[in-house]
This record gives C-alpha cells, sequence and structure tokens, in this order.
C-alpha cells in the first residue's frame, strides 16, 4: 500500500496494485488513484474487529488517521495473520534481504 500524504500530514489517498489498471498513463497525478474507503482506522478503533475486517478483506494494512484526516501511522498485520508488524521485525527482514546482495558485491 503506497500513502499519499499532504506537506501538512493529511492522507489524500491510498494506492494498492488493484488501483492501477492496465493501460493507466503516466501522467495520471497519484492524489486521483485509491481510496481511503475501508483502508483508514481511528486511534480509537478497536484492535479485535479491525483484525477480523483486516483478515475478511484479505488485507494487511491499515492507515491509522485522527478527525481531521492526520496519518498517524500504519497498522500492519504479519503475511501469516497472527499478529501484527513491528518496527524489529521489520528491520530484521530487512537485513535478510539485503545479506545475499552484500555478499554478492563483496564477491565482486
Amino acid at each position: 500500500m503506497a500513502l499519499i500524504v499532504t506537506m501538512g500530514g493529511v492522507l489524500l489517498t491510498t494506492i494498492e496494485r488493484t488501483d492501477l489498471p492496465v493501460g493507466l498513463p503516466p501522467d495520471t497525478p497519484a492524489g486521483e488513484l485509491g481510496t481511503l474507503a475501508g483502508r483508514t482506522a481511528g486511534p480509537a478503533s478497536p484492535l479485535g474487529p479491525t483484525t477480523a475486517g483486516l483478515l475478511r478483506g484479505r488485507r494487511r494494512r491499515l492507515a491509522i488517521v485522527d478527525e481531521c484526516g492526520q496519518l498517524l501511522g500504519l497498522l500492519c498485520l504479519k503475511k501469516d495473520g497472527t499478529g501484527y508488524c513491528s518496527d524489529d521485525g521489520v528491520q530484521a527482514r530487512q537485513a535478510e534481504r539485503l545479506a545475499p546482495r552484500e555478499a554478492e558485491q563483496a564477491e565482486e
């Protein structure tokens, strides 16, 4: 999910792969794509129903916004659906992906 945010931090839209039709003109403004409907929640949204909604919709990410549309964060469900991503987990996966590339570069 890509998030399009104003300089002031207001979330304008969220874009997923399904929002990008084949043949989309390359000069299409990103702000005209995607939607906020079904892709945002407030900070007081109960986690149980929010998680259930993500699982039902086969989604893993949900933008968290305040009552003015200000982006507060991104809720990211683990791929296996057993919990939510943490900064440590994201960094560990990034290190795993970079390790083979770094090894290749060291061999060159």
